[in-house]
C-alpha cells in the first residue's frame, strides 16, 4: 500500500506541474499560410506593344509585365532622371549657379542657357526634366560634382546604393556613350526611389514653368511628355489613366526613343518603362498601353470585414472556454490577378492573465506572390477573467482526473474560419 501510495503521490505531483507549466507559458500558435482567395496563375493575354525593352509595375515595386529587362541598353535622356535625384539629395533650390561656356555650348536639346548666366537650382531643374535641356544637366553636373566627369562617379555611387548593378553612368544628360547603359529591371529600382522626392515629384507634375533670369530674359519651359498633355490621344479614353504625373522622355539614334511614365488612377500609383521604340507617338502609345495593362489587372478587394469572426480563442487559464475571434479593423489591399492565390497567416498568443473585449490576441497577415498586401489585428470579444482560488482548485481536479484517467478536461484548441470576403472587383 506504502509503495502505491508513493507512486500515486509522484503521478500527482508531475500531473500538478504539467498544469502549472502549461498555463503559464506563453505560446504562439501559428496557422499555416493557406489558400485564401483564388485567382489565375497568369495573365489571359500580355499587352500590346512593341518596344523592345519595357515593364510596368506598382508603387509597391511588384514588376506587373516585362520584356527583355535585364537586357543592357542606352537609356538617352532618361538618365536626367538620376541626374535631377543626385542634385536634390546634393543642393538647395534656392542655390544659384552660374552657367560655364562649355555648359552653354551642349546640343541638341537645349533649355536656351547662355554663358555667365546665373539661374537658380531650380530654374535649372525644370529645364533639365521639361524641355530635357543637355545645358542644364552639364550645368548642374559642374556645380554639384565640380566636372561632368565628377558628377557621374556620384551617379554611379547613387546607382549602386539603388542595387542599379547592370548600369553605368558616363554623362548627366545620356548622350551616347558606349560605357553609358542600363536596365529596364534597374530603372525600375530608380522609379520608384525617384518618386519618393516631392521636389522630384513637383517638376515632373509640371506642364510648363514660367521665370525670368536675373538679367530679365524670360523663359516658358514646356513638358515634353506629351502622356502627360496629351493622353486622351494615346489612351483608350480620356480617364483610362486617372492622372498621368510624368515622368521623363528620352531620345538618340541609338537608344531610340525612350520614355518611363507615371498615373494614378483610384489611389494607384503605377509605372511603366519603354526604351528603343521607333517613333516619338510609339513610345507615348506603348506606355498609356502598359499603364492601362496595369490598371485593369489590379483590383482593390475588401479582404475582410471589421469586427468579422474569424474564429474561436481557446483561453488557456480556462480548459473547456472558447471565445470569437474577431478582425480589429476592416483590410482592403490591391490585388493583381496574375499573381496567383492570396493565402494568409494567423499567430495567436495565449496567456494565463486576464484579459479583456477588444484586447489584442493575435495577428492575421495576407500574402500575394511572396508580399504581404495586408495585416489586421485579431481581437477577443468579450472578457476573460483569470478563475478565482475555487475555480483553480476545480480545475486542477478536472485536469488530474484526465491525465490519471484519459477522461474528462481536455484542453481545447483555438480554431480558425477565414470567410471569404471577395467583395469588389470580382475577376472573370
Amino acid at each position: 500500500m506504502i509503495r502505491i501510495s508513493r507512486a500515486i503521490g509522484t503521478r500527482i505531483l508531475a500531473c500538478f506541474m504539467c498544469v502549472v507549466i502549461a498555463c503559464t507559458l506563453v505560446p504562439a500558435y501559428a496557422f499555416a499560410n493557406t489558400p485564401y482567395l483564388s485567382y489565375p496563375s497568369s495573365v489571359s493575354k500580355v499587352p500590346d506593344v512593341s518596344a523592345p525593352y519595357a515593364a510596368v509595375f506598382s508603387s509597391d515595386g511588384t514588376v506587373l509585365w516585362s520584356k527583355n529587362a535585364d537586357t543592357q541598353v542606352p537609356m538617352a535622356s532618361t538618365t536626367k532622371i538620376l541626374t535631377a535625384i543626385v542634385v536634390l539629395e546634393h543642393a538647395n533650390l534656392n542655390d544659384e549657379v552660374t552657367v560655364s561656356e562649355y555648359a552653354a555650348s551642349q546640343e541638341p536639346t537645349s533649355a536656351d542657357l547662355y554663358e555667365g548666366q546665373t539661374l537658380t537650382v531650380r530654374d535649372l531643374l525644370y529645364g533639365l526634366l521639361l524641355v530635357s535641356g543637355n545645358d542644364a544637366a552639364v550645368a548642374l553636373a559642374e556645380y554639384i560634382g565640380g566636372s561632368p566627369e565628377g558628377f557621374a562617379a556620384m551617379m554611379n555611387e547613387k546607382a549602386a546604393q539603388l542595387g542599379m548593378n547592370n548600369s553605368h553612368f558616363v554623362t548627366p544628360n545620356g548622350l551616347e556613350d558606349p560605357a553609358h547603359y542600363t536596365t529596364v529591371s534597374d530603372y525600375v529600382k530608380l522609379t520608384l526611389y525617384a518618386m519618393q522626392n516631392n521636389d522630384f515629384r513637383t517638376i515632373i507634375g509640371s506642364t510648363s514653368y514660367s521665370f525670368s533670369d536675373k538679367n530679365g530674359v524670360p523663359y516658358v519651359y514646356k513638358n515634353a511628355n506629351e502622356l502627360l498633355t496629351k493622353t486622351a490621344a494615346y489612351a483608350s479614353s480620356s480617364d483610362a489613366l486617372g492622372t498621368v504625373i510624368g515622368l521623363k522622355t528620352g531620345f538618340t539614334d541609338e537608344a531610340g526613343y525612350c520614355l518611363v511614365s507615371a498615373a494614378n488612377n483610384k489611389n494607384l500609383e503605377m509605372y511603366a518603362i519603354v526604351f528603343g521604340d521607333s517613333s516619338a507617338w510609339s513610345r507615348f502609345k506603348d506606355s498609356a498601353c502598359l499603364l492601362e495593362w496595369g490598371f485593369s489587372h489590379t483590383n482593390n478587394v475588401s479582404l475582410i470585414s471589421a469586427k468579422a469572426v474569424v474564429g474561436a480563442y481557446a483561453c488557456c487559464a480556462w480548459p473547456d472556454k472558447k471565445i470569437d475571434l474577431v478582425a480589429g479593423y476592416a483590410v482592403n489591399a490591391w490585388v493583381y490577378d496574375y499573381g496567383g492565390d492570396v493565402t494568409c497567416t494567423v499567430a495567436l498568443n495565449e496567456t494565463t492573465q486576464a484579459l479583456h473585449a477588444g484586447d489584442t490576441v493575435g495577428t492575421i497577415v495576407w500574402y500575394q506572390a511572396g508580399k504581404v498586401i495586408g495585416q489586421a489585428p485579431l481581437c477577443i470579444v468579450e472578457d476573460v477573467p483569470t478563475p478565482n482560488f475555487f475555480e483553480s482548485i476545480g480545475i486542477w481536479f478536472g485536469n488530474l482526473f484526465s491525465t490519471v484517467t484519459g477522461h474528462g478536461n481536455e484542453k481545447t484548441a483555438s480554431t480558425l474560419a477565414i470567410p471569404a470576403t471577395l467583395t469588389t472587383n470580382t475577376i472573370g
